[in-house]
């Protein structure tokens, strides 16, 4: 997810799921021929440097990446449409231990997907 149509579409009709840490804004992306899942990491901007920054995409993402693994393995349902994710997270998110975040991430991504099972 790189220009900004599609971002915006998630910021105004999507819909949201959060935790402690983390939030998520969704929309379902009709382009036919897609990826299940386009993922946008949003990162606090004002504190953190360039590299601070890129520390925390790398954290998310390995921690988002183990999540969907233990969720897979668990036979969870998957979405039978492609989804458009918008990943907000706090600050303190990159100072948790790894199982935690860890942790945080398959709670809100198992939500996610029931979410949109319904």
């Amino acid at each position: 997810m790189k220009n900004k149509k599609e971002i915006s579409r998630v910021f105004d009709s999507g819909e949201k799921i959060y935790s402690k840490n983390l939030l998520i804004r969704y929309a379902p992306n009709d382009a036919p021929g897609n990826l299940p899942l386009h993922v946008l990491m949003a990162l606090p901007k004002k504190k953190l440097g360039a590299v601070g920054r890129n520390r925390m995409r790398r954290v998310c993402k390995s921690a988002l990446f183990q999540a969907l693994k233990n969720i897979i393995q668990l036979n969870v349902a998957l979405p039978r449409v492609s989804y458009d994710l918008v990943i907000h997270a706090r600050e303190n998110f990159e100072i948790m231990p790894e199982p935690e975040r860890v942790q945080e991430f398959e709670a809100l991504m198992t939500r996610f997907f029931n979410a949109v099972e319904n």
